[in-house]
């Protein structure tokens, strides 16, 4: 293999697939370098088991470390069926942490004295009979620097596929104190939904006195639905958990609570649901000092929505849309919850009673933009291309406050407000904020902007811009950009940049090149003020060198 006149690769003989079934085999190699593995290679055999299952097995060889064994097993049996499982083991040469090295004390402040280190991980979706629901995530690690050395690069963190991404949960970051396991079964019908769960929490340091929380328990509810021969709905939501670990408080947590509302009209144009419910809440505290100690609250909570829906459609003849409707939904809500006892002080893993007395009334806004699009053909689809709601509540127990005088009253909360718009194909904005009208400044906000550009050949350039903000808390900014350049190259630059602290956390960027059987890539990344350069050199079909 040449690049131009310079000989690069030299194979006396060797078979490239092109077969469009799967096959077993050998599939291409990975070599790098980096001082902290020296040399580094790893050859994957790829197993078509099944045509619904298959299994890769890496061998890895790195010169100051030593061999790294992995696995990595899928599925698929149906459209709501697929698993994922991964896992790497390693008998680290490097026996101990030395912490006198900073390099080794600035992946963490703790020591680690195991010589055997793996990270299991993976997800499910299955469904079983009786229509159950299993959702299943795995993440559990030996130690709490695995990740730190082996996140990045060929064979690391973000070598392996994207867990989040392909089961739609959310999956532990990297600096992530703990690591989260967790098992959900479901059963959903039109009338009820239950569930049953647990999870464990792995603190990856190790310490010598875990008091790390591992719930389990089960979710029952019942939707609104109507009582015979009364103009009532009744429903119904109650869960209980049990929590337990290795030292300190352990107990049992159980709520009830039943509703009942008659929606109606007043008038032609106004309809008003009043509602009322009842919650009872319990706990059973278990320890060391504590014999049983039960505490058992209730709250009632009544509700009162007037709400109508002003809507008008609108002839139109841009970008296909013919229609366009816009529904005006404005409510006023007010709400009024007592507990029967307002001792709140819990000694265990969260509150029995954590919202307390409400005596509030809400006004709200809701516009929803939908649009009907006909194409060439005559074809009709419908979308939704904008929304915008706001909302103001009004605390009347604040207004009517007699105590701490020297504090002025401030019966307005927070005025919040969200919008989407969707107008064009390729752009999607999102944001929402809050107003503090004392403090005369947003409280919150959160916008987010991106933007796909179809090319051609399958690519796409993609931008994306989001902004965080938080009154007495951070403010960032995040943008990334992939852009499809001439003749071949590509480039792009991720960033977050903490704007409070002015420093930049997270940087990454990137020149690729592309030809027809081979590409080139540099990269630099700067995680924590811990730098990576990498040279990527592919050859289709043969595998890829990396220097790091």
């Amino acid at each position: 293999f040449r690049i131009r006149d310079v000989p690069v690769l030299y194979l006396p003989y060797a078979v490239f697939p092109v077969k469009t079934r799967r096959q077993s085999g050998l599939l291409p190699p990975r070599v790098g370098y980096s001082n902290l593995n020296g040399m580094d290679g790893e050859l994957p055999f790829f197993w078509a088991i099944t045509d619904q299952a298959d299994a890769t097995f890496y061998e890895r060889f790195m010169s100051e470390r030593g061999f790294m064994q992995g696995l990595e097993g899928r599925y698929v049996a149906e459209e709501d069926s697929k698993g994922i499982v991964l896992f790497n083991i390693l008998s680290d040469r490097v026996k101990t942490k030395d912490l006198g090295d900073p390099d080794q004390a600035d992946l963490s402040p703790f020591p680690r004295t195991n010589q055997t280190r793996y990270w299991l991980r993976g997800g499910m979706d299955q469904a079983l009979p009786l229509d159950v629901a299993l959702r299943l995530d795995a993440d559990y690690v030996s130690d709490q620097d695995y990740l730190r050395e082996f996140e990045t690069g060929l064979f690391g963190y973000q070598a392996r596929p994207e867990l989040r991404n392909t089961f739609h949960r959310p999956f532990q970051e990297i600096r992530s104190p703990t690591r989260r396991s967790g098992l959900r079964l479901s059963r959903d019908q039109e009338n009820y939904s239950v569930q049953a769960s647990g999870a464990y929490y792995e603190k990856a340091e190790d310490p010598t006195v875990d008091e790390t929380p591992q719930p389990f328990g089960w979710f029952f509810e019942i939707l609104p639905r109507p009582v015979q021969d009364f103009p009532l709905f009744f429903g119904l939501v109650s869960d209980y958990d049990y929590v337990w670990r290795e030292a300190g408080l352990k107990g049992h947590r159980f709520s009830f609570t039943p509703l009942l509302s008659t929606p109606m009209w007043l008038g032609r144009y106004l309809e008003f649901e009043p509602s009322f419910r009842y919650s009872l809440n319990t706990q059973w505290i278990e320890g060391d000092d504590v014999d049983q100690d039960r505490r058992t609250t209730g709250a009632y909570d009544f509700r009162g929505r007037v709400s109508t829906t002003l809507e008008r459609v609108y002839d139109m003849d841009w970008m296909g849309a013919k229609r366009l409707m816009h529904k005006f939904f404005p409510s006023l809500t007010y709400r009024y919850r007592v507990p029967e006892h307002e001792e709140r002080l819990q000694p265990w893993f969260e509150p029995i009673e954590e919202e307390g007395k409400v005596n509030t009334l809400t006004f709200t806004l809701e516009n929803f933009l939908d649009v009907r699009q006909e194409n060439d053909k005559g074809e009709v689809r419908y979308n939704q291309w904008a929304t915008f709601a706001l909302s103001q509540a009004y605390n009347i127990d604040e207004a009517r406050r007699e105590d701490n005088r020297d504090r002025p009253r401030q019966p307005f909360e927070p005025l919040s407000g969200e919008v989407m718009l969707r107008i064009l194909p390729y752009v999607d904005l999102r944001a929402e904020a809050a107003w503090d009208h004392y403090d005369e400044g947003i409280a919150f906000a959160d916008a987010t902007m991106e933007v796909k550009i179809p090319r051609s050949g399958g690519r796409t350039d993609h931008i994306s811009l989001d902004y965080e903000y938080e009154k007495d808390g951070k403010e960032s900014i995040t943008y990334t950009l992939d852009v499809n350049l001439l003749y071949g190259f590509a480039a792009g630059i991720a960033q977050t940049r903490d704007l409070g602290l002015e420093k930049d956390n997270t940087t990454r960027i990137y020149l690729d090149y592309q030809s027809q059987c081979w590409g080139l890539r540099f990269s630099a990344e700067s995680l924590d003020e811990v730098n990576t350069i990498m040279v990527t050199f592919r050859l289709l079909g043969l595998g890829q060198v990396s220097n790091l």
